[in-house]
Formats: C-alpha cells, structure tokens, sequence
C-alpha cells in the first residue's frame, strides 16, 4: 500500500528532476546566445575596429581533469535518471531517451564548448581536489 508521504515524495522528485533538466538546458542555450551577443571586446581606433580574439591551449593533465569531470557528470546524470524515470507520468518517461541524449549534449557543451562554465568546473575540482 502506497502512502501519502511516498507519493508526495515521488512527486517532488519528479519535479526537482524536470526543474533540473530544463534549467540546465536554458543555461547552455542562454549560454550560447550570450556568445553570439555584441562584445565588449572591440576596440575601436577611428576608422578601424580592432577585434581581440584570444585562446588557451589546454595541456594534456587539464584534458584528462575535463574528460574526467564530464565521465563523472555523466555517470551522475546516468544514475538520476535510472532513479527518477520510473516514477514519472508516460507522457514524460516517453521521451526520456530524448531527455538523456539533451542533457548529455548540454553537459558535453558546458564542459567542453564554454569556457566560462569550463572554468568553473574546474575551480569546482581543483578546490573538491585539494585536502583540507
């Protein structure tokens, strides 16, 4: 016999995850327009406008700490859904494999594609990283 506590429990999960899921797609899109945005960047000399345009190389111990952060996000992402799926409405477990393969690319954009949530993350680990 299902309780009124499990199911108000199993129905703030459910909306915990979806607050989750399209928060985070709002920020990688809204992420991505700001990128498109006029910059503050131009500088502008008379007739000509000067363009700064500036790119890290990353070294091969940052990469595997960028690999590893987006396999652990992953995983994350991975178990939450095996937990929170089941519980949810048919009309919106149907689209969970679409629901997965958009997190995972919005994950994959901000660990990857975007340098400001790229260095976040990183500060993120380096500081979990560290002993204190």
């Amino acid at each position: 016999m299902v309780t009124d506590d499990l199911m108000w429990q199993v129905f703030t999960n459910q909306i915990a995850y979806l607050f989750y899921f399209f928060s985070l797609i709002g920020i990688a899109i809204g992420l991505e327009v700001i990128r498109y945005l006029p910059s503050r960047r131009t500088v502008n000399t008379g007739s000509m406008a000067l363009s700064v345009n500036a790119s890290v190389k990353r070294g091969a111990v940052s990469l595997q700490i960028i690999h590893g952060t987006f396999v652990v996000i992953t995983a994350i992402n991975i178990g939450i859904a095996q937990v929170v799926f089941p519980f949810l409405p048919p009309r919106i477990n149907r689209f969970s494999f679409v629901m997965m393969v958009l997190e995972t690319f919005a994950w994959a954009y901000l660990v990857y594609l975007n340098g400001w949530a790229r260095n976040k993350l990183m500060r993120l680990v380096q500081w979990a990283a560290t002993d204190r």
